[in-house]
């Protein structure tokens, strides 16, 4: 798979998913330079994971596609019955999390790719780079809670080669896609820890140790995401920061708790303990709002635990 591996898996979405390609011409007019250089690393990263074999990769790409069929399918039925299609994490974690067929087949692989081909996610990712890797404690430690494809945890340790990290995931199939994306990125081995986990259960460090935290499209996964929220402020060190994402009224198939507005998920942070220093809110769609009820839009926010 010769030459531009980014044009390549644009022309694989075409032929699979024509109507995406008016959004892509879009996002490469918007984000310019930042769209080739970030789509070429990222396509770059997971063709080597497929083993540079063009078939398996093709199946990947084909992932994201299926991802996003899933996506607006179950947008459809969440703006018809006002719930998502699970209401407990059980459920999601036996359906998806411990299922490899789901996570390996199409779930990883297509939203890794979401993040550059959804707008609202190059956005946040963008965000995550310029506003929360630079601003961390030199030789600091960090958590993230969920890492699903690994692209955050690997990006801030490339980006901060002085920082230190540990990662939690409860699906091994995540914590193995991670551990191969660290390894392709060059990632040194003695900067980071991957654990399974439950994070219902808590994380398994002593009060005050990080200080800095991921915690990116977790929260809405959760059955009681106020328990999440209170353990990144238990685990911060006053003065840390933790960089937080959430989906808003927005379907996938392990979607569990519903937020209906931002401001929801902004008084949930809040009550936690913890500051909002910086935050996006971004509309899914051209002609959304992001203070209105009952929209999909992706909420991002950089937050602080207060000296006391």
């Amino acid at each position: 798979m010769a030459g531009n591996l980014l044009n390549k898996t644009i022309d694989i979405i075409k032929m699979s998913l024509p109507f995406l390609e008016n959004s892509i011409k879009e996002s490469r007019v918007d984000f310019g330079d930042n769209f080739e250089r970030i789509g070429q690393d990222l396509c770059s990263c997971l063709f080597s994971l497929y083993d540079k074999d063009e078939l398996r990769y093709t199946q990947a790409v084909k992932g994201y596609v299926k991802f996003c069929i899933e996506h607006l399918l179950l947008q459809k039925e969440l703006e018809k019955s006002g719930h998502y299609k699970h209401d407990d994490f059980d459920r999601a974690n036996s359906e998806v999390y411990g299922n490899p067929e789901v996570m390996e087949g199409y779930y990883l692989s297509g939203l890794y790719l979401s993040t550059i081909f959804w707008p609202n996610h190059l956005k946040m990712f963008l965000f995550f780079l310029d506003k929360f890797t630079k601003n961390i404690t030199i030789g600091g430690k960090c958590c993230e809670i969920g890492v699903g494809h690994g692209l955050l945890i690997s990006s801030l340790l490339k980006e901060r080669e002085d920082l230190s990290a540990l990662g939690l995931d409860i699906s091994m199939s995540a914590l193995n896609f991670t551990e191969r994306l660290m390894l392709e990125r060059g990632i040194n081995k003695h900067n980071y820890e991957l654990k399974k986990r439950d994070i219902r259960s808590g994380v398994p460090c002593a009060d005050s140790t990080f200080d800095a935290v991921i915690s990116a499209e977790v929260l809405e996964h959760l059955d009681n995401p106020c328990s999440l929220l209170m353990e990144i402020a238990r685990i911060l060190k006053q003065g840390g920061q933790a960089y937080i994402t959430t989906a808003i009224f927005a379907a996938s198939i392990d979607h569990i708790y519903l937020f209906e507005s931002a401001d929801d998920a902004k008084r949930m942070i809040l009550d936690s303990g913890l500051i909002i220093k910086e935050e996006l809110s971004l509309p899914v769609y051209s002609n959304g709002r992001a203070r209105e009820k009952r929209a999909p839009v992706n909420f991002a926010c950089i937050t602080e635990k207060p000296y006391v």
